[in-house]
């Protein structure tokens, strides 16, 4: 009995020890690929051993989510700082996982022209700069902002670093026109705007942007005493400058926007906006980031879809949306995220789908619902097929977020521009699979302009894989405020404060 429990015993010790190696190992191996968390202090200490060879992402890939960024990993190195002798680089942004898609099509817009492209942030482009190349007026679908003939200058504080933005885009000789120009603007035309990387995510508090909306502030500070455009307008002696939709003849607008990459080394560029004829400006003046607000309180309750969002982005980027008891047509309506918010904006709204809306559209008197097929839909006011009209009539809108293949959205754009049966339209091209098919987005472009339509693509933060049209009739229409002075930018100006938007 004694032998027998002697042995029991070295047994046990042996597997102890056994397992207890196992568990050494396992945690080793752990602390050496970087997976085993740190805990205090330590977290925020840079790893050598971050992001194996294996496991790294290169620079330009895709980001997937938030979590292959979390707090602890190795940042990407900060861009060298440009000098007043060199050429400048510019900046996109766009919607995080879409950054190789957006380097896809810089690269078509510059055709046999190579381009050295990276995305050194989620939702960040960076092109280095090109002797054969103006990339300053380059509107890419896949873009929400553009940040052309950049500087990349560092300091220590928040004044070194405004001081450094204001000597390296003021200061040197090569861009004395543009300040000779910017000192000229009228009071109220510049617009600054205070980014960081992670609002290209979308994210409610992205770090670091307090310290670069101080930043910014500071700048505002040095520019007031040099510039009219920088001095805010009295609201007393606002009044909105008339504007036309088929001309070019828009309010000056200047944009001052500042990047800042870490926490020490900050981005700028300072343009001359061009101006659509819808109102829009690009870069977008009104929006940081180009990245609208298009949450509705409440809107969970009575708006059957969430697809409403990519309406109002197209709005508020677009800077037009339907005035009240404007006659608009939904084509693909069901469920009516669309058309709640149509009706929400005052707006009489034919609705057209194979399936009933939600219920509460369904009893609004507000709405027409028609069932039946979208692309046979022939409008009331039109009563005939055959009817071709020399000019829409005012205030009618085309509407759809309809699934189908890009052909059937060319035939419902041949049909309804060509015809000029609305005013304006917006509809989404959806594409099949995972690749982005340009030339479906090169014909619908050209159909509605070969038809007297101006038309323009993008890609917004709610878009997934497609893409939103819009297009209006090009010719005269006197505008007032209530097209025009509205909607609310999801990241805050540092310059001008809006006095007020309209919200749904």
């Amino acid at each position: 009995m004694v032998a027998t429990a002697g042995i029991s015993a070295i047994w046990a010790v042996t597997l102890y020890g056994l397992a207890f190696q196992h568990r050494t190992a396992k945690r080793d191996n752990n602390n050496n690929n970087g997976s085993q968390p740190r805990r205090g202090r330590d977290r925020y200490r840079p790893q050598d051993n971050v992001g194996s060879q294996s496991n790294r992402l290169p620079r330009g890939r895709l980001v997937p989510d938030d979590s292959s960024r979390k707090t602890g990993d190795v940042l990407p190195p900060p861009p060298p700082l440009t000098s007043a002798d060199r050429p400048r680089p510019s900046y996109f942004t766009c919607r995080h996982m879409y950054e190789n898609i957006l380097m896809e099509e810089l690269q078509r817009i510059a055709q046999n022209e190579r381009l050295a492209l990276t995305s050194p942030f989620p939702g960040v482009v960076r092109i280095e700069p090109n002797h054969a190349l103006d990339t300053s007026l380059w509107d890419p679908v896949y873009a929400l902002q553009a940040l052309p003939n950049a500087v990349v200058v560092s300091g220590q504080s928040i004044n070194d670093l405004a001081q450094e933005v204001e000597t390296a885009l003021l200061a040197e000789d090569m861009h004395i026109r543009t300040v000779t120009a910017l000192r000229a603007a009228p009071r109220g035309s510049l617009a600054v705007h205070a980014l960081v990387p992670g609002m290209c995510k979308g994210q409610g508090k992205p770090l670091s942007q307090r310290r670069c909306t101080k930043v910014s502030e500071k700048l505002v500070d040095r520019l007031r005493p040099q510039f009219a455009a920088a001095r805010k307008l009295a609201s007393s002696n606002y009044t909105l400058p008339p504007c036309n939709l088929g001309r070019q003849d828009q309010p000056e607008r200047w944009v001052w926007q500042v990047l800042l990459l870490t926490p020490t080394v900050v981005t700028a560029s300072l343009t001359r906006c061009s101006t659509f004829s819808s109102g829009a400006t690009w870069p977008n003046w009104h929006l940081p980031a180009g990245m609208a607000q298009v949450d509705i309180e409440g809107g969970e309750r009575d708006i059957p879809s969430s697809a409403y969002r990519k309406l109002l982005e197209a709005f508020w980027c677009w800077r037009n949306t339907p005035i009240p008891g404007s006659q608009v047509v939904d084509l693909g309506a069901s469920p009516g995220g669309w058309t709640a918010v149509l009706r929400r904006l005052g707006c009489s709204v034919t609705a057209v789908d194979r399936t009933v809306l939600a219920s509460n559209l369904m009893n609004d008197d507000g709405v027409t619902f028609v069932q039946g097929d979208a692309f046979a839909f022939v409008p009331e006011y039109i009563k005939l097929e055959s009817t071709v009209l020399d000019k829409a009539i005012d205030d009618t809108w085309m509407v759809s977020d309809i699934i189908a293949y890009p052909d059937r959205i060319h035939q419902l754009l041949s049909r309804w521009c060509g015809n000029h049966w609305a005013q304006f339209v917006v509809v989404t091209i959806k594409f099949q699979g995972s690749q982005i098919t340009w030339s479906d987005i090169d014909t619908a472009i050209d159909i509605c302009r070969g038809h007297g339509y101006e038309a323009r693509v993008k890609h917004f933060f709610n878009n997934k894989n497609e893409v939103t049209l819009m297009a209006h009739e090009k010719r005269d229409l006197p505008r007032d405020g209530s097209r025009y002075d509205f909607g609310r930018p999801f990241y805050p100006l540092t310059i001008p404060v809006p006095d007020s938007s309209i919200t749904c």
